[in-house]
């Protein structure tokens, strides 16, 4: 039955975590402070954005480069990409947009106070709004080489269905370009989501990098672009805008459902809505009407009336003509707005700002921006200055209007109603994109009301030691993070004693907050694998704790540090405590908390609310994880695409492996001499033989060849660590096993990284196989023809005699051309050679599977069905539909490409229809194997000397027996 969402059109949305990465700002808390301090953040374009460009000298006179400046982020180059198990050299052909979307997300998901794992297979949709495709542009230029990453590093689409897959978030993904709006429009779209109950939870936001200086010299050309680099966002002398960069993400949820779930809200969405401006006197210029006709849509909507609203942070770009078109759109809507709600607005009771002027546009992610700005304020009580603003633009009229410009800093009124009650603090947020789209959104202050009462808290046991003893627990990827995870989160705590100071709040209030960072901690953050955790009081002895611990000093009381993956044998700790609650609340009543710091340390994880009970703290805003980047570039592919083939040659370098032995036929003596190396001529015959190869030779070189394809250093290469998490995805696979195949002449599959997914477990495989019942074959290295050894004096060469011929008289016309020389017969060749032969044959595939198993077969398809869907095997059901599985039209010809390519066959896509499941498909491609494949392999002999009959048997490439048939066949023509 479908959902009738009618009544949900306007329901309310929170916002309960938000990340950020402006210029010169990181967190929340830092931007802020930027604003307080009316900094202008903007800078000169960095010299090496730009360094591998030239310039014509017309192009330098309009661009005047020097005098150019921005908001640009510092390091936007690195990434962590060990943390999200990326491999270096996927990174790199990351566009960073989609590199910094990542981080954003997981920062967020903290921010918001908990952890990603928690919210995994969710219906969490992803909305991001992105703009900006510097990043192929200047792939184009830079790279020398194609690389497979080339097609997902620079799609915008994966900007968001990459955060999608990585977090396995199952609502709607998508990326928004309108120019200037994308990041609103996105969140617009994410609301509508959530309201339509398309999703439970989501990700919205955006980012915006320039790279190349292709738009700053078109927009200068065009008079866009600010003279002297600063935004003066209503001013007489603005005269064009500022380009910057960065990125922030939002995370919302159903009000109703984060006030259950007991979340920390910023602000909650009031109304939100977007359109366009139709035809207008310029693409690029703001139709006012529509402005209007938007605001005056949204507010009603929502039931705001414009008396109550005490905020417009406006699209403000500078532009002399941008900015009096926006006022006068805003105008038009609030003297609208109060005759539909019957009120006469007071003059100057609105103010008016633009971010712009601290930080620059932010062009796709200037939405966010303007909404970060609003949050924050709303939780300081603080309206910031624009800063920039001397006098009035001329053109612009704000007498008896609602609206004045913020110009100084000051305290964020609640505005009265007429029963004396205050409104909560309410503002609107504008974002026009060049093309013509509008979107606004309005924002009200969360009111806690008796939520504050939440500051007491009880005990799991009787008495209050729990009460008097906090945990704060932090852990990291990697001990750089784990540092800076404690220096910040000293950082944040000095800041908030100096907060509390200057309200005038009890210390009793703050160690109350203590508990609530504590608790954040505990049930927020994902525990990984360095790990430090403090026992304390009071923020004061925290703080001590923590600066001694960043001093390196020892024997810090109450502080345990430790490695989760140094002792495995955690458990055996727990070998006599089968009931792990029994067994925390016997520390707890033994008063003995260092037993749980250390269990915690080794790696183990227990449940945090035991130590609470139906009363717990709060999950808090708070400092979020520190990645620890690294330098991703194309500049470092270069430098390894230079190398690679020598690298690879020198880490998958095998010795050539033949047979010394005298091969037998039962007519005659042939001796077949070792093959020559053609890669070095020096090295003897009797070098190459490896049989001796041992399990940890093999693994070093597996080791050494892995670090090579994603571009690491060989000790990153943990031999027990999954492939995944170290990078290999299904894309590199191919190219690794297909370089494994050719060094060691083995006809591997790439699924086979999924059954053996470690460098330990597959090295072992791998051995086992060169050791195996195929070991003779595995060693033949063929480096040249057996037709060129039979130019040799000791065995002469047959004369070229074709199958067709062979129906004239094949018994006269062999011996004619055989029994006269040695001889050489298909049926007499020694058995031995025939086993070797007859066990691998990677020409003539279709011999290799028409005797397949229905089983094996089913096996197989199944393997690769999981490998381009990116499933595991396990989700691969025989008996379910094609199309439930996730195979559309679009990797069903990727899928039945692979099969054609493995069993040598024809089948078009449109099979998968016909037979739409792997049952049903095994079985139609198990006849086809069975009935083409004697058909389809005498065929390919049809025009072939007997040299090469010979030759393939040699090689194993031809089985004996059905050599033997090949002639009898053509015999009977």
């Amino acid at each position: 039955m479908k959902k009738n969402n009618s009544n949900n059109s306007n329901k309310e949305i929170a916002i309960i975590g938000a990340s950020i990465r402006f210029p010169k700002s990181n967190e929340l808390n830092e931007f802020w402070e930027q604003l307080l301090s009316k900094e202008c953040l903007i800078t000169p374009i960095p010299r090496e954005r730009f360094s591998k460009y030239t310039f014509s000298e017309e192009s330098k006179s309009k661009l005047n480069f020097d005098n150019i400046c921005g908001g640009f982020i510092d390091d936007v180059d690195c990434f962590d990409a060990s943390f999200f198990n990326i491999s270096p050299r996927e990174a790199m052909f990351m566009d960073p947009q989609q590199r910094m979307a990542m981080e954003l997300t997981w920062k967020a998901i903290e921010d918001a106070g908990y952890r990603a794992s928690t919210i995994k297979g969710t219906k969490t949709g992803v909305f991001m709004g992105a703009c900006n495709n510097d990043f192929t542009e200047i792939m184009e230029k830079e790279v020398k080489e194609i690389d497979a990453y080339m097609p997902t590093g620079t799609s915008a689409a994966v900007i968001s269905n990459r955060i999608s897959y990585w977090f396995d978030f199952n609502g709607p993904s998508m990326t928004i370009d309108t120019a200037c709006a994308s990041s609103l429009v996105a969140i617009h779209q994410a609301v509508r989501s959530l309201q339509m109950e398309d999703c439970d939870c989501a990700i919205a936001g955006g980012v915006n990098l320039c790279w190349t200086p292709r738009r700053f010299i078109a927009l200068s050309q065009s008079g866009m672009l600010s003279k002297d680099g600063k935004c003066k966002a209503f001013d007489e002398s603005a005269d064009g805008y500022v380009r910057s960069e960065g990125g922030g993400v939002l995370v919302l949820k159903p009000l109703d459902k984060a006030v259950e779930d007991n979340d920390d809200i910023y602000a909650v969405i009031k109304g939100i809505g977007t359109n366009h401006g139709g035809r207008t006197n310029s693409l690029t210029i703001t139709n006012p009407k529509a402005h209007a006709e938007l605001l005056t849509e949204v507010y009603e909507k929502a039931g705001i009336s414009p008396d109550t609203v005490s905020y417009i942070e406006t699209h403000g770009p500078g532009t002399p003509l941008g900015d009096p078109i926006e006022i006068h759109g805003l105008k038009t809507a609030f003297d609208t707005l109060g005759k539909l709600f019957d009120k006469d607005l007071k003059h100057h009771h609105c103010g008016l700002g633009s971010v712009k002027t601290n930080i620059g546009h932010l062009e796709a992610a200037a939405g966010i921006a303007g909404i970060i700005k609003v949050i924050i304020s709303m939780k300081h009580k603080t309206l910031p200055a624009s800063i920039n603003f001397k006098k009035l633009n001329p053109v612009i009229n704000l007498s008896k209007s609602p609206f004045y410009i913020v110009n100084e800093t000051k305290p964020w009124e609640q505005i009265q109603g007429d029963d004396n009650s205050c409104y909560p603090r309410r503002a609107g947020v504008s974002s026009f994109g060049f093309g013509g789209s509008n979107s606004h959104i309005i924002l009200e202050e969360y009111d806690k009301g008796c939520k504050e009462d939440n500051k007491t808290y009880r005990g799991l046991v009787d008495n209050n030691i729990i009460e008097d003893l906090i945990f704060i627990p932090l852990s990291a990827k990697c001990i750089n993070s784990l540092n800076n995870y404690v220096q910040n989160l000293m950082n944040y705590l000095k800041g908030l004693c100096v907060r509390f100071s200057n309200d005038g709040e009890k210390p009793s209030e703050l160690n109350n907050r203590l508990k609530d960072i504590a608790y954040t901690l505990q049930t927020g953050r994902e525990p990984m694998k360095e790990r430090v955790i403090f026992i304390t009081k009071d923020i004061t002895s925290l703080i001590n704790q923590l600066e001694d611990f960043l001093q390196n000093k020892r024997g810090i009381d109450n502080c345990w540090q430790g490695c989760a993956d140094k002792d495995k044998d955690t458990d055996n700790i727990l070998l006599e405590e089968t009931d792990m609650q029994v067994l925390i609340n016997k520390w707890i009543s033994e008063k003995n908390f260092k037993k749980m710091a250390a269990l915690w340390i080794r790696g183990y994880s227990f449940d945090w609310d035991i130590l609470y009970s139906e009363r717990k703290p709060k999950r808090i805003h708070l400092t979020t994880y520190p990645f620890n980047r690294k330098h991703y570039w194309m500049d470092c592919y270069n430098n390894k695409a230079g190398k690679k083939e020598k690298d690879t040659s020198e880490i998958l370098k095998v010795k050539s492996m033949v047979s010394q032995n005298i091969v037998k036929t039962k007519e005659i003596k042939v001796s077949l001499e070792p093959v020559k190396d053609t890669n070095n001529k020096n090295v003897k015959a009797s070098d190459k033989i490896q049989n001796d190869i041992s399990l940890e030779k093999l693994q070093k070189k597996l080791t050494m060849s892995l670090a090579g394809v994603l571009y690491i250093e060989i000790s990153d290469v943990d031999i027990d660590k999954k492939f995944i998490d170290i990078g290999l995805d299904s894309i590199i696979a191919v190219e690794w096993i297909r370089s494994i195949n050719k060094q060691y002449k083995t006809s591997l599959t790439a699924t086979v990284v999924y059954d053996y997914p470690s460098i330990r477990e597959f090295s072992t495989y791998l051995y086992k196989k060169l050791n195996g019942s195929g070991e003779q074959a595995e060693k033949i290295l063929m480096s040249e023809s057996i037709t060129d050894r039979y130019n040799n004096e000791n065995v002469n060469k047959p004369k070229g005699i074709l199958l067709q011929d062979l129906h004239k008289n094949p018994t006269q016309l062999l011996k004619s051309t055989v029994m006269n020389k040695p001889k050489i017969t298909l049926n007499t060749i020694d058995t031995g050679l025939s086993q070797v032969c007859a066990s691998k044959m990677p020409i003539t595939e279709t011999n290799e599977h028409k005797n397949i198993t229905s089983d094996g077969l089913q096996r197989e398809l199944a393997e690769t069905l999981a490998e381009v869907l990116y499933i595991d095997l396990e989700e691969v059901n025989i008996d379910k539909k094609f199309i439930d599985l996730g195979l559309d039209s679009i990797v069903a010809v990727e899928w039945i490409r692979l099969i054609n390519k493995k069993y040598k066959t024809s089948i078009i896509a449109s099979e998968v229809y016909e037979y739409p499941s792997v049952k049903e498909f095994s079985s139609f491609l198990q006849k086809k194997l069975n009935v083409e494949g004697n058909k389809e392999l005498i065929q390919s002999y049809e025009e072939m000397d007997l040299n090469r009959i010979i030759e393939d048997v040699y090689r194993g490439n031809l089985d004996i027996d059905k050599a033997d048939e090949i002639l009898n066949q053509a015999s009977k023509k």
